[in-house]
């Protein structure tokens, strides 16, 4: 169970370089928070959640990437399913989003337009 955060970094240290490679630009973020009063269901008592982030954004000729992943790791208040140890929850997603100018090779002709897409 304490491995898990040592595997969430090197993964994310991975995706990250392979990204990279192919990224014009990228943004990269990794960040820690403690929420110490959070209400589950089914539990009474507030809950104490250690939050470890990792963001990744990149733009490449066709677009941009958005990546995000959280770990959630509950105290004791929050066991989890048969275990005397807080519960532990992952969330994550992944956009890739083309621009059709650039996909598509042209440009755009109304300076209008250009400046609502």
């Amino acid at each position: 169970m304490k491995k898990a955060p040592h595997y969430s970094v090197l993964l994310c240290t991975l995706l990250c370089s392979l990204a990279a490679q192919a990224a014009d630009w990228s943004s990269n973020s990794i960040g820690y928070r403690y929420l110490p009063n959070h209400s589950e269901p089914g539990t009474s008592d507030n809950v104490g959640k250690n939050v470890l982030n990792f963001n990744h954004v990149s733009g490449d000729k066709w677009g941009g990437n958005l990546f995000n992943i959280d770990l959630l790791k509950s105290t004791d208040n929050d066991p989890a399913n048969g275990g005397a140890q807080g519960a532990q929850e992952w969330y994550g997603f992944y956009k890739r989003s083309f621009s059709l100018e650039r996909v598509m090779k042209f440009r755009r002709k109304s300076k209008t337009l250009r400046l609502w897409a």
